[in-house]
């Protein structure tokens, strides 16, 4: 763990006071902007007077949040505020550091914590333990199909930390890889004290892989699937994005799913014109839409089309011109729609 999160990092602090934007983000900017210069010049004094306040405002958007500084990528210095993985915040992350400076010479601001920068040759101590970097190895296995990878790491000392070894798995990833490159792009995480496999990677290669990622997959993965519907067991044929990543797309927070019945034959398909007809209602919405929707999933089974399109909450005429495009089309279409971040609704 660096430096400035050992510092900067964490909670606790005063309420924001009044007088403020009544929007949290206006409010945070607003302070940031008078406060910029002060911050600029005194940022590794850990008894700032400005540290309480900023964490006030951090907090005044929502409670869960922490906030750090580090070294920049462009700029000197970085603020990252952080959900601590909760999908839930990350639209309200999204809209905070769009809302803020886009060319700051000296701060860059992000919404997840970033990895750390140089060699991990040190240790950390753990609960006591001291544990090297030099002794972490990864085994991974990828799945090209949803363009993550399973990963095992494997540490000497990892038995001695007990229950503590998960925490510290998750704290050395997102400090090797960033909080958003662990959830971008590793699926299952499992540990081990055990001996690792001769092709495992270490601390750099790890680092190297994950920088690769959207060289290796430079386009999302599309794929058609098969299910039994679970109530009647009916075929469901999927057709969709496995590799939809939310984290790319925060701000398409609102899930619209679409049901569109059809005259089915005897294993649930459509029936003659029934699936031009069904597919009209995805043309239509896409020739309207274009870009302010995605349409990740749709499932065709059990007489029915269903739909799993997403789009941005904030965007209202956007649900409105869903919910005209449903009541335009022949034949009944119904719309469900439900708070979604994170995408956990996917089936695929």
């Amino acid at each position: 763990m660096s430096f400035w999160k050992r510092m900067f990092g964490g909670k606790g602090g005063d309420d924001a006071p009044s007088g403020e934007p009544a929007d949290p983000v206006a409010a945070f900017w607003q302070w940031w902007a008078a406060h910029r210069a002060e911050i600029l010049g005194d940022l590794h004094n850990s008894r700032a007077g400005w540290i309480q306040p900023l964490t006030a405002r951090v907090h005044g958007i929502h409670a869960d949040l922490d906030w750090e500084f580090g070294p920049g990528r462009r700029a000197k210095h970085l603020l990252a505020l952080s959900a601590n993985g909760d999908p839930r915040l990350r639209p309200t992350l999204e809209r905070w550091r769009l809302a803020g400076p886009q060319d700051d010479p000296d701060f860059e601001f992000y919404t997840a914590r970033q990895a750390s920068p140089g060699e991990r040759d040190g240790a950390m101590e753990w609960n006591g333990i001291e544990v090297p970097y030099a002794d972490f190895r990864f085994a991974v296995e990828a799945r090209d199909h949803q363009q993550r990878w399973d990963i095992v790491v494997h540490h000497p000392k990892l038995a001695a930390l007990g229950e503590a070894a998960p925490n510290l798995v998750f704290v050395v990833l997102d400090d090797l890889l960033g909080e958003d490159g662990v959830e971008t792009w590793m699926g299952g995480i499992d540990w081990t004290s055990e001996p690792p496999p001769d092709d495992a990677l270490d601390v750099s290669a790890l680092r190297s892989l994950v920088d690769g990622a959207e060289e290796r997959w430079p386009e999302l993965t599309w794929i058609v699937a098969q299910a039994a519907h679970p109530d009647t067991g009916a075929r469901i044929v999927f057709s969709g994005c496995a590799a939809a990543k939310f984290l790319k797309e925060p701000l398409f927070d609102t899930l619209c799913m679409a049901r569109l019945p059809f005259a089915a034959d005897e294993e649930g398909m459509p029936l003659g014109e029934e699936k031009a007809r069904v597919d009209g209602f995805e043309d239509a919405l896409l020739a309207e839409l274009g870009d302010r929707v995605r349409v990740w999933c749709r499932g065709t089974g059990n007489a029915e089309r269903v739909m799993w399109i997403y789009l941005m909450a904030e965007n209202g005429p956007d649900r409105a011109a869903l919910d005209r495009l449903a009541g335009e089309h022949p034949g009944h279409v119904e719309l469900m729609y439900s708070w979604d971040p994170g995408w956990r609704a996917l089936p695929l």
